[in-house]
C-alpha cells in the first residue's frame, strides 16, 4: 500500500541531486538578476533629481534665450546672455542657490524693446520680474498665468497693449501687479478678485475702460490702489469698503459716476484719497476727518459735489494736500488752522481758487 502510493525508486535518488543543483542554480540565477535590477534601480532613482535638474535647468536656458530673440537691444545690455556664462550670472538674473532655477528677471532701465516672449511661462520658479522704463510693446502674454510662484510683476512705462490677461489670477502667490504707464485697453478682468495675497495694484495712465470690477473688493490683503488717468466708468462699487488694509485709493480722471458709496467711508486706514475729475455727485460726510483721521491726501476737485465742505477735515492732522474745488458745494468754508502739515489747499470759492 505504502509502495503503491508512491515510495521512492533507486532511480528517483539519483536524479534527485541534480534536481536539487538545478534548482540552486535556478536560484542563483534569480537571486543575481534580482540585484542587478535592484542595483540598477538605485542608480536609476538617484540620478533622478540630477537628471530633472538638467532638464529643468535647460527649460529655463531656453526659455532666456527665447526671450533675448524676442528683445531688441540697441545699448548690448544683454551682451552677457551667451554660452561663456552659465545663465545664472547673465545681467538681471537671478537664481536660487540649491537648484540654480531662475527666480528673478530684472531689466528696467535698459533702452529695450520689442515683445514679452511667450516662453517666458516657462521659468517656473520666478518669483520676481521687473521691466520697467523700456519700450516694449506688443500683448502680454496669457503665459505669464503660468508664473505660479511669482510675486512682483513691474511693467511700467513701456508701451504695451491690448487687455489685461485674465490669466494672471492663477498666480496666486501675486504681491504687486504694477502695469502703470503703457496702451493697455479693455475692461478690466473679474478675475482679479482671486488674487488674496496682492498689495499693490497699479493700473493708472492706461486706457482701461469699461465698469471697475466688484470683484476687487476681494482683495483682502490690497493696500494700495492706483487706477487713476483711465476711462473707467460706471459707479464705484460698494465692495472697496471690503478692503480693510487699504491706505491708498487713487480713481483721479476716469468717468466715474454716481454716488460715492457709504461704504468706503468706512476704509479708517486711508492716507491718500483721490477721486479728481469724475463725474461724481452727492456729498461727502460731515464727519469725514473723523473717518478718516489718517489722512494726508485728499482730492476730490473737479467733480458735482454738492453740499458743505466738512468742517471736521481739521481732526485730520496729517493732512498735506486738500483739493475740493470745482465743485458745487455751499455755507462756509471751514478753518483749516489747526492743520500744521497742510501745504495746498485747492477751494475754488467765489470765483478764485485759494492756496496756501
Amino acid at each position: 500500500m505504502f509502495s503503491h502510493l508512491g515510495s521512492p525508486s533507486t532511480s528517483s535518488y539519483l536524479t534527485l541531486p541534480c534536481m536539487l543543483r538545478q534548482r540552486i542554480t535556478e536560484n542563483n540565477v534569480v537571486a543575481i538578476m534580482l540585484n542587478h535590477i535592484l542595483v540598477l534601480l538605485f542608480i536609476s532613482l538617484c540620478s533622478l533629481p540630477l537628471t530633472a535638474s538638467f532638464s529643468s535647468n535647460d527649460t529655463d536656458h531656453e526659455a532666456l534665450l527665447a526671450f533675448k530673440t524676442a528683445t531688441n537691444d540697441p545699448s548690448s545690455s544683454l551682451s552677457s546672455w551667451n554660452s561663456s556664462l552659465p545663465f545664472c550670472r547673465w545681467r538681471g538674473i537671478t537664481c536660487s542657490t540649491t537648484r540654480r532655477r531662475v527666480t528673478g528677471l530684472n531689466l528696467a532701465n535698459l533702452t529695450l524693446s520689442g515683445s514679452i516672449s511667450p516662453h517666458v511661462g516657462n521659468l517656473s520658479f520666478l518669483r520676481f520680474l521687473n521691466l520697467n522704463n523700456n519700450s516694449y510693446a506688443g500683448s502680454l502674454p496669457p503665459e505669464l498665468g503660468r508664473l505660479t510662484r511669482i510675486q512682483h510683476i513691474s511693467l511700467s512705462n513701456n508701451l504695451f497693449e491690448g487687455e489685461l490677461p485674465a490669466s494672471l489670477s492663477n498666480c496666486s502667490n501675486l504681491l504687486s501687479l504694477v502695469v502703470s504707464y503703457n496702451r493697455l485697453g479693455g475692461a478690466l478682468p473679474l478675475e482679479l478678485g482671486s488674487l488674496s495675497r496682492l498689495e499693490l495694484l497699479a493700473i493708472s495712465r492706461n486706457a482701461f475702460s469699461g465698469s471697475i470690477p466688484t470683484t476687487l473688493g476681494n482683495l483682502s490683503s490690497l493696500v494700495r490702489l492706483y487706477c487713476g488717468s483711465n476711462g473707467l466708468a460706471g459707479g464705484l462699487p460698494a465692495s472697496l469698503g471690503r478692503l480693510s488694509r487699504l491706505q491708498l485709493l487713487a480713481f483721479g480722471e476716469n468717468m466715474i459716476a454716481g454716488l460715492i458709496p457709504p461704504s468706503v467711508f468706512n476704509l479708517s486706514k486711508i492716507t491718500v484719497f483721490d477721486l479728481a475729475a469724475n463725474q461724481i455727485r452727492g456729498s461727502l460726510p460731515s464727519n469725514l476727518g473723523i473717518v478718516f483721521p489718517n489722512l494726508e491726501f485728499f482730492s476730490v476737485g473737479i467733480n458735482m459735489l454738492q453740499g458743505s465742505i466738512p468742517p471736521s477735515f481739521s481732526n485730520a492732522t496729517s493732512l498735506g494736500y486738500i483739493h475740493v474745488g470745482y465743485n458745487q458745494f455751499t455755507g462756509e468754508v471751514p478753518s483749516f488752522m489747526k492743520l500744521n502739515k497742510l501745504t495746498l489747499l485747492g477751494i475754488f470759492w467765489g470765483g478764485e481758487e485759494q492756496r496756501i
